[in-house]
């Protein structure tokens, strides 16, 4: 028996679940309100650009789409059911890197 090494990434995805804006006291006091608001479109922006990395949003109960390219929202008073799960796999499956 052979062992094997590690295979070879041909995808990367974040998949990131958030239920809001970027929030935090002592960031905000420090800096101006929108601080991390900012931060976090350039971060995710910059990801994008790059294209190294798929990066796609589940929204808990909003919509994140300022923020992020691709993504589903979780609509809390729908329930999670299995139509949400199988928007996110054909989401993450229909943008495939090249």
């Amino acid at each position: 028996m052979s062992e094997a090494g590690p295979r070879p990434l041909n995808r990367r995805v974040l998949l990131v679940v958030s239920d809001g804006c970027p929030m935090e006291a002592a960031t905000e006091l420090a800096n101006d309100r929108h601080y991390l608001d900012h931060h976090l479109r350039q971060v995710a922006g910059a990801i994008e650009a790059a294209g190294r990395i798929e990066l796609h949003a589940i929204g808990v109960g909003l919509d994140l789409s300022p923020y992020y390219g691709r993504g589903v929202v979780l609509d809390l008073e729908r329930g999670a059911t299995m139509r949400l799960f199988e928007e996110i796999v054909t989401a993450l499956a229909s943008h495939r890197s090249r």
